[in-house]
């Protein structure tokens, strides 16, 4: 499932980098992945695909709270 970066997820745009447990929120999309890549350069972290990682790690939390 992809997000529509136009939308706002409920809750916002945030994202926590697991390997350093720092969270980021931003008002945008695109400056929640320039955050998320600020802090990976920083940190010496993979720049991996922060697109696709922050989006299905906010579709997971929301699917869990769906769940209940």
């Amino acid at each position: 499932m992809r997000l529509n970066p136009e939308i706002w997820p409920p809750g916002g745009w945030r994202y926590t980098q697991p390997e350093t447990g720092c969270s980021f929120q931003s008002d945008t999309f695109l400056g929640l992945v320039a955050k998320v890549m600020e802090h990976r350069r920083s940190n010496n972290l993979d720049a991996g695909d922060p697109d696709s990682e922050i989006q299905d790690q906010i579709v997971e939390k929301v699917s869990a709270a769906l769940r209940g």
